[in-house]
């Protein structure tokens, strides 16, 4: 009020950190849609947690990368102000107020690196926040089994080998430190408060995301008013074959802290996280 602040809009960087096949593409259609807001050419960029998490070391890209938007992404593994630099830009038009970069495995990434974020970004007069959504993690190892076993099958039979099922592909993975990174919410959430303030991080959970309360959260949190009848819409929905009982104890002992944090934290999510049937 007469600061000569009036109408300067706050130009805002969403960090989206996850977690894997929790709804982070549904926040990010979302998003892309929404008046005020530029996305840019990639919904996950992987550049802090290929630089960073030797789990993620697959993400890295090649500086020789074919196509322009590769290349752009290989310079900013490698260089950190190229992409606050990339961010900035995007913010400089004056209708737009708000850019994101959502990629899951960010969930792994330590305090200094977020730091190092929200600083970089500090510089540049833009105010990050964070966003970060959960699932129960037994429903959310096998949903990524699919996915990647899927992914793997298709890679393996184009040169003759066989195809692996959702289930070996777990019982393969279940304890690697990818799956780990992408289930531990507490440590996740713990990194984040050491650098964030608490009003800008937003938690939500994938079984209360879709609704339109959910939606009506995540739009007082990033200040886009987005459409309330998308909260009907569902993208890259999984099949719901339910995980074999034996493999689900196994996954819901090995995720055994974060069913103790969330009933303790968030003692609501227990009626809606069937993995807590199989702590026995």
């Amino acid at each position: 009020m007469g600061n000569g602040s009036v109408g300067v809009v706050e130009k805002t960087f969403l960090l989206g950190v996850g977690a894997q096949k929790s709804g982070t593409t549904w926040v990010h259609r979302w998003l892309e849609g929404s008046e005020g807001v530029r996305m840019g050419p990639f919904k996950e960029y992987h550049v802090w947690d290929a630089a960073t998490l030797p789990a993620c070391r697959e993400f890295r890209r090649p500086l020789l990368s074919r196509g322009a938007q590769n290349r752009l992404a290989a310079l900013m593994q490698r260089v950190p102000t190229a992409y606050f630099e990339h961010f900035r830009r995007l913010l400089d038009a004056p209708d737009v107020r708000l850019t994101a970069d959502i990629t899951p495995s960010y969930s792994g990434l330590s305090a200094a690196t977020f730091q190092k974020i929200r600083e970089g970004f500090a510089r540049r007069g833009i105010k990050v926040k964070v966003l970060f959504l959960m699932r129960d993690p037994v429903a959310r190892s096998f949903s990524a089994a699919r996915m990647l076993a899927a992914k793997e099958s298709r890679m393996a039979q184009a040169t003759g080998g066989e195809a692996v099922t959702p289930e070996r592909w777990l019982e393969r993975n279940l304890r690697t430190e990818g799956m780990r990174l992408r289930s531990d919410y507490p440590a996740t959430i713990a990194a984040l408060h050491k650098v964030f303030a608490p009003e800008d991080i937003h938690l939500e959970f994938y079984e209360t995301l879709f609704i339109p309360e959910g939606l009506a959260r995540l739009s007082a949190f990033t200040g886009i008013a987005g459409d309330p009848a998308f909260a009907a819409q569902r993208v890259n929905e999984g099949r719901a074959e339910p995980m074999p009982d034996d493999l689900a104890r196994r996954a819901a002992r090995e995720f055994a802290h974060v069913y103790r944090w969330a009933e303790s934290a968030h003692p609501a999510i227990r009626d809606r996280w069937q993995g807590f049937a199989h702590l026995g």
